[in-house]
């Protein structure tokens, strides 16, 4: 309050006497600026006015909070400084007032000529003295709050806001001894607890960290998971990626050890360079970090960090670990995000044709997925939070992985084929992660449209149905089953409209579309899924579900499922012109 007052004084009021001065000087004899003298003077009159209950109310504001916001010797000393420096002010301003009304008051005759010039000498003594006092004062308030306030002032923001931290008050009796009688003092001692402590520490050094330094409900940081009951991944760590993204990784961090059975001795953030801010951010939530000192830019720089995250894990950090779990600092974890793993894990283990288990589905938006239970078979490697194993990184990837000759980036390259080797991975059918955030190859449109409408987990447990039909050949008969039940989807027209919609629930249908890539493109925007390149599909089939019906979509003549099109139904083709907009499907 007292900083806009004193900038305010400085820039205003300064300006104004010097207005003043002049015209008494040089202008005095012309009745024009006389009436401009006096005008100026009773704005002058008001003006002094505001400013000295500007400088009572910054004086009373200091001095009833001093105890609660400055707790050292050097704090004290600033806040006496700022103290005096604002009476100083007040004082020097009341002054001018005065002797501007008894110059005002005084005759100009000749016998009063000295008399008047020394008045204005004081004037303009006072005028200067009165400018250098208001830009000290700003310095004054700047210095202590640079130096003094965002070093204090972030313990009782931790105070203030944080349900779980308590506030300890001791009273200390310290006798003084007078040349009469000693008398009992009492001081009020402020103890910070452990947790006021640490978001004090982190405050002071990043202030400007807004989500954890905020007054107001600041991001929890000491947060314990609560245990899961037969835990499956209990030696399975997890690599946090990360980059110097400002005042997000803490919504990952949050997250991820809110999850049901997190263990923060197994997450270790790997940054892509030396960054104090992010690995503070760890190490206030009590996760490892690990710095990753490299010169690439652009997109190799991703593919290179992501194979130095994987070499660490497995070779120094986890040296004993079977699997890693890769999440990115721009996921946000559901709360039985680990249950998912824990769940699955044993079928990577049994079933050699599963590549990797994503948390991730590409399709799961909340118009086309809706049964957390369901597990997927899938091509392809959605990345966004899964898990690999230490065999498939150390025998096969990491010996080839992409250079920066490489026109792909890793997760690109890894959907190939000859990575892949017919091997699918396991996904939900509603995701457990959350991408809340752009990036490089995420712009705003992109997050909006594809990202910002996904279905998301969030219930704590979460029982998945059939896991044992999720293996190479009971996935097929799965498949079998729901196709053999499925009613044949088709219409003449290749219009993208509400006809596409099942209007009852509880049945399965199959629509075959034409396999040329751009009515891949049509169809998936008309349905506004994914639509820039193909992915989330078995054997060219995808498992949607729409209105409360299971939705399968074969891609003929291209899939094997096409065997079970009525010879008479021609594939649908969405043609360009046809698809205008996206349907909104709810």
């Amino acid at each position: 309050m007292f900083h806009e007052s004193q900038w305010t004084l400085a820039l205003v009021g300064i300006p104004t006497f010097l207005f003043i001065f002049i015209c008494e000087v040089f202008l005095f004899r012309h009745q024009v600026s006389r009436l401009i003298y006096y005008t100026s003077s009773v704005f002058l009159i008001f003006f002094s006015i505001f400013m000295l209950l500007s400088c009572s109310a910054s004086l009373s504001y200091i001095q009833n909070n001093q105890q609660q916001v400055f707790n050292s010797n050097e704090a004290e000393q600033a806040n006496y400084f700022m103290l005096l420096t604002i009476s100083l002010n007040g004082a020097i301003w009341f002054l001018l007032v005065l002797f501007y009304i008894a110059r005002v008051a005084l005759p100009s005759s000749d016998l009063r000529r000295c008399q008047a010039w020394l008045l204005r000498l004081v004037f303009l003594v006072l005028v200067v003295n009165a400018a250098g006092v208001n830009v000290f004062g700003v310095l004054a308030v700047d210095f202590g709050a640079v130096l003094v306030v965002k070093e204090n002032i972030s313990s009782q923001r931790a105070a203030v806001v944080s349900p779980t931290l308590v506030h300890s008050t001791v009273t200390v009796s310290v006798p003084t001894s007078t040349a009469t009688s000693a008398v009992a003092t009492e001081v009020s001692v402020k103890v910070l607890t452990l947790v006021e402590q640490k978001r004090a520490d982190f405050c002071r050094l990043y202030p400007h960290y807004e989500a954890l330094c905020r007054v107001n409900n600041p991001v929890e940081f000491e947060v314990e998971a609560k245990p899961l009951p037969g835990y499956n991944i209990s030696d399975v760590p997890v690599a946090l990626v990360a980059t110097n993204r400002t005042t997000r990784l803490h919504r990952s961090l949050y997250h991820l050890l809110m999850a049901d059975g997190a263990n923060k001795s197994l997450i270790t953030v790997v940054l892509d360079g030396a960054f104090p801010m992010q690995a503070a951010v760890a190490k206030l939530f009590g996760v490892n970090y690990h710095f990753n000192l490299i010169n690439s830019t652009g997109m190799y720089r991703i593919t290179e960090h992501y194979k130095y995250t994987l070499s660490a894990m497995f070779d120094t950090l986890y040296p004993d670990a079977p699997y890693i779990i890769l999440l990115e600092d721009d996921l946000e974890a559901s709360p039985d995000f680990f249950s998912f793993f824990s769940q699955t894990v044993y079928l990577m283990k049994k079933d050699d044709s599963i590549f990797c288990i994503s948390a991730w589905n590409d399709f799961g938006y909340k118009h086309a997925s809706k049964d957390t239970s369901t597990v997927f078979r899938i091509e392809g490697m959605p990345g966004l939070g899964w898990m690999l194993s230490r065999d498939l990184y150390k025998k096969e990837l990491e010996a080839k992985w992409p250079n920066e000759s490489e026109p792909l980036t890793w997760d690109g390259w890894i959907r190939e084929g000859p990575q892949l080797q017919g091997r699918e991975c396991l996904i939900p059918e509603v995701s457990r992660t959350y991408h809340f955030d752009t990036g490089m190859h995420i712009n705003a449109y992109q997050q909006r449209k594809h990202f910002n409408t996904r279905s998301y987990a969030h219930d704590r447990f979460i029982p998945l149905h059939n896991l044992d039909s999720l293996l190479k050949d009971p996935y097929e008969v799965v498949i079998h089953s729901l196709l053999k039940q499925a009613i044949p989807f088709w219409r003449n027209s290749s219009r993208c409209d509400y006809g596409l919609v099942p209007r009852d629930s509880g049945k399965v249908y199959v629509l075959f579309l034409n396999d040329e890539e751009k009515y891949h493109w049509t169809f998936t925007r008309c349905f506004n899924l994914w639509e820039y390149d193909v992915r989330a599909g078995h054997q060219d089939l995808w498992r949607l579900t729409i209105k409360d019906n299971q939705y399968l979509v074969v891609r003929c003549p291209i899939s094997p499922y096409c065997s079970y099109k009525p010879n008479n139904l021609e594939p649908m083709k969405f043609t360009t012109t046809n698809v205008r907009r996206s349907l909104r499907i709810h």
